[in-house]
């Protein structure tokens, strides 16, 4: 936050366990959405999080943090199901094409951009 708020990253991808069988285990992170509410897709914009709950239906469990490469149709939450409002919460995939199923990926959003790692692309692209 004190360098950039939100955007495009340079470690875009993480690691998790999924049972969607068009993805190989890791997945890109289109964006990490900032905190304003005068740009589109930032967390109060006119694409932020309460958006992807209202429109695309998702489950209210928190805030949506992170787009993919799907187009909106797997998003990253913090989610705070189980920490409540003054907790610190979790950070989860929901995948809406597979009902809305949630994954935890990580204990917190640190933990959560500790685990971001290049993507193969990238490598290949030097």
């Amino acid at each position: 936050m004190r360098i950039q708020n939100g955007g495009e990253l340079r470690k875009n991808n993480f690691e998790g366990s999924f049972k969607r069988n068009w993805t190989s285990g890791s997945f890109d992170i289109e964006y990490i959405s900032g905190v304003d509410s005068s740009k589109r897709y930032s967390l109060c914009g006119e694409f932020g999080s309460k958006f992807w709950i209202e429109e695309w239906k998702y489950p209210n469990i928190g805030i949506a943090i992170c787009g993919t490469s799907s187009g909106g149709h797997d998003m990253i939450f913090l989610d705070y199901s189980d920490c409540g409002p003054e907790g610190e919460p979790c950070v989860v995939h929901i995948d809406q094409e597979g009902g809305y199923e949630i994954t935890y990926l990580a204990d917190n959003f640190k933990d959560f951009v500790d685990g971001l790692f290049p993507s193969l692309e990238d490598d290949e692209d030097d």
